[in-house]
């Protein structure tokens, strides 16, 4: 007898789940080192000139291979966890192998989680068999390509195995299309980053917090937007002209200006959203990555950006902001403050910054310091404080007295 069988639901939504994360550990994965690619390269080019860039990226592709290589596992262990998932919400046993009757023979009672369950080349079968509407041979191809080339990394130490990051990110976005949903991508990102335990552990502004998850997905969308073909950015996104201008929503602006606000420079905001209908004349703007429209209005920018020339966009926000060129106010005026903190403090702030999407500690100590202030600001300001610090001074009470008085007053409240 098979016990401790799980519900349906719960077996398809763990196995559904851990698919989707190792998807997006994968995808990680080969952003990094997209990410530290592009660091090693320009180097390259400040040093010797742009003639060394083909052997710059041989030799960079050919070291990172181990880790393409476990990126590829990741992808195609997420695949297969995901079709298990839907399999098992049919029915869990659908998922065990063939041999569990033997298991059976040799112990009366067998637990579910002992028996082993089908191998990866029965998966798309019995998941066509019993779910409908069946995959599609596009799919199977991808599903069967990367099981093969999973096995040959898993069970061999290929010599000449030349894995391809483009061709994994395309993987990704083929699984997710068919398995997750049509044009998904982004919207699992976002909840992977969500769900990340980390930020979830972070009891501080939400709204800084999906600030930053939004801040990072914008920059991994338009990455990967400029680095697809037109018509794979039509298949996965949904976008039918990529050669179409492109503005910056005006929802996804305010992470930036949140994070502008604590001190973050940024040169360019990334702009994903494109007027819907194209037309010279259409006030709607939709966005990619926020899945919003908004309204905007069309008259020209009055803002300088570059040798004083005027900026050429003509869409502007509701708040008068140009979604060209960002027409972002000039920074207050700042001043150098040096501190000297521990140094485990500064480790910890530093993890907690790149977590919440800073790319400086120093900005997150900003942060801090301006929520804090702002609340202690709110203290202040109620209950006629001001007007009773002006009395008391008035009237000859010292600043040390009034001082001493409100931090009690702070403390108490």
């Amino acid at each position: 007898m098979i016990k401790d069988i799980p519900s349906p639901d719960d077996l398809s939504a763990n196995f559904i789940a851990s698919g989707t994360d190792f998807l997006n550990i994968a995808w990680e994965t080969i952003l990094y080192l997209l990410q530290d690619y592009a660091i090693i390269k320009a180097n390259s080019e400040i040093e010797n000139g742009e003639q060394d860039n083909v052997e710059v990226d041989n030799e960079y592709w050919k070291k990172v291979q181990r880790h393409l290589s476990t990126s590829l596992a990741l992808i195609q262990q997420g695949n297969e966890f995901i079709l298990k998932g839907y399999i098992a919400k049919k029915n869990p046993c659908l998922i065990l192998s063939k041999d569990w009757q033997s298991q059976l023979q040799k112990d009366e009672n067998v637990s579910f989680s002992e028996i082993k369950t089908i191998d990866a080349s029965e998966l798309i079968k019995i998941y066509n068999d019993f779910i409908n509407p069946p995959l599609k041979i596009e799919f199977k191809i991808v599903f069967e390509n990367l099981r093969e080339k999973r096995n040959t990394v898993i069970h061999s130490v290929p010599k000449n195995l030349d894995i391809e990051y483009k061709d994994l990110l395309l993987n990704i976005l083929e699984i997710s299309d068919h398995l997750i949903g049509k044009h998904s991508w982004i919207k699992t990102r976002k909840t992977f980053l969500e769900n990340n335990p980390n930020v979830k552990m972070i009891e501080r502004d939400k709204n800084l917090i999906n600030a930053g998850i939004t801040k990072r997905v914008t920059y991994e969308i338009q990455y990967i937007i400029k680095l697809l073909e037109p018509r794979y950015v039509k298949k996965y996104f949904g976008i039918s002209d990529k050669t179409q201008f492109w503005y910056i929503c005006p929802h996804c602006y305010k992470a930036f200006e949140l994070f502008s606000n604590y001190g973050e420079d940024f040169e360019e905001i990334p702009k994903l959203a494109q007027m819907k209908p194209k037309g010279a004349n259409t006030t709607t703007l939709y966005c990619l990555v926020c899945d919003q429209t908004s309204e905007v209005s069309r008259r020209d920018c009055n803002r300088h950006v570059c040798n004083d020339e005027r900026c050429p966009g003509n869409v502007i926000s509701d708040l008068g902001i140009c979604l060209t060129c960002g027409n972002l106010e000039k920074n207050p005026p700042m001043i150098p403050v040096t501190l000297k903190m521990p140094k485990d403090v500064v480790k910890k702030l530093e993890k907690l910054a790149a977590m919440l999407g800073f790319s400086v500690y120093q900005s997150l100590i900003c942060a801090y310091i301006k929520q804090e202030m702002r609340a202690d600001l709110e203290k202040l300001e109620n209950n006629g404080v001001n007007a009773l610090i002006a009395s008391l001074k008035r009237h000859g009470v010292s600043d040390d007295v009034i001082h001493e008085a409100l931090n009690e007053l702070l403390i108490n409240k």
